[in-house]
């Protein structure tokens, strides 16, 4: 079997959705997958495998052009006629756009993954397209939350949905906790994200270390005026270069507000599953998180993780506190949410889940 993996990420980026599709690519491969990746062109000249910490595989580069409302279709354009020179068992695929051709032009089996919902007639005329006929064959959601609004959309999908929340890659090696006084977060400093509660808490703990790690050079610039000498920002990360850094720090913080932003635009709140909650316990981290209902999805309070209002910054500086003088707790919250993560949220058993949807098809033949 060889899968078509159809994408619009920027390979290389700093954006989140680069390393969902890379490490989603990476998984197919370590299932004993053939895959190819499609991906939007980048100018950055860097080894994507080492600045993703992946194993090689073939990224099919298209351009995307900067015409608005038609850059998406140029781009999906010139990806399947790139398409038509392979063959593929199978597609799987985030962007709508290079989905709708192989619908409308090709026969092959394929599964749409999305991450929110549908906004806008057009879009929704896509989706609605892509989710019909034989060859459709899964909608994947990251949450239970985007499956029942999806449902409200389109009723008619109630046994075609698969809820797979995202997931993280085990590491070589989880080193030492150096103790409860060194607080991290790792990820985007938009707005939304909490950045400003961690400065509150960071004034009121000023025995304590926090580390920063991620933001691109404006929103680092930003936020370090109005921190405190306590806080070390240390900027964008390459995800292959992120355990170093999580080595330096025990304690994890997941503060998202209630709107939470992408890039700076719309709200993702309501869908979520963010990469950051399951590289904490993939790297055996005490989780600091927002008490946001869809986080509730694979976060559960004083069994793996400590779950607080997301304005409340006394809530967030007595739970550290609390921590502080309770290893035993600290070092079970930390236990269980590694635990839980191997269980159920590694990249290759999701890859599994997947590629089980064709294979199911092939026995059912």
């Amino acid at each position: 079997m060889k899968v078509a993996y159809l994408s619009a990420s920027k390979i290389p980026s700093n954006e989140a959705n680069s390393v969902h599709v890379m490490k989603m690519t990476e998984a197919f491969l370590l299932n004993g997958t053939e895959i190819d990746l499609y991906a939007r062109s980048q100018s950055k000249s860097v080894n994507v495998q080492e600045y993703y910490n992946v194993k090689k595989f073939d990224i099919i580069h298209s351009a995307w052009p900067k015409i608005p409302g038609l850059g998406g279709w140029i781009y999906a354009l010139i990806s399947y006629l790139k398409i038509r020179k392979r063959k593929y068992s199978f597609f799987f695929g985030r962007d709508k756009y290079t989905l709708f051709f192989v619908k409308l032009l090709g026969a092959k089996p394929y599964v749409y993954e999305s991450h929110s919902i549908p906004q806008g007639f057009i879009t929704r005329y896509i989706e609605r397209y892509l989710t019909t006929g034989k060859h459709f064959k899964k909608l994947i959601c990251i949450s239970s939350q985007l499956k029942e609004d999806y449902l409200q959309l389109f009723p008619q999908l109630k046994e075609k949905i698969l809820v797979l929340h995202d997931a993280a890659t085990l590491p070589h090696s989880i080193p030492e906790s150096p103790g409860v006084n060194n607080i991290g977060y790792v990820g985007h400093l938009y707005d939304g994200r909490g950045i400003d509660l961690i400065i509150s808490i960071a004034k009121q703990l000023p025995n304590c270390q926090f580390h920063m790690v991620g933001g691109e050079v404006a929103d680092v610039a930003r936020w370090k005026k109005i921190s405190p000498a306590n806080i070390i920002y240390y900027g964008h990360i390459s995800n292959g270069k992120l355990s170093e850094y999580y080595s330096k720090f025990t304690i994890c913080l997941a503060p998202y507000q209630t709107k939470v932003t992408v890039q700076g635009k719309g709200d993702t709140s309501r869908w979520m599953s963010p990469l950051k909650i399951f590289e904490y316990m993939a790297n055996k981290k005490v989780i600091l998180s927002s008490n946001i209902k869809v986080l509730c999805e694979v976060l559960e309070t004083d069994v793996n993780c400590i779950m607080l209002e997301p304005n409340d910054t006394s809530q967030w500086v007595e739970a550290i506190v609390k921590l502080q003088q309770n290893a035993q707790l600290a070092e079970k919250l930390a236990t269980n949410a590694h635990q839980y993560f191997l269980e159920n949220h590694t990249w290759e058993s999701r890859a599994k889940k997947v590629i089980s949807i064709y294979t199911e098809r092939d026995q059912r033949k």
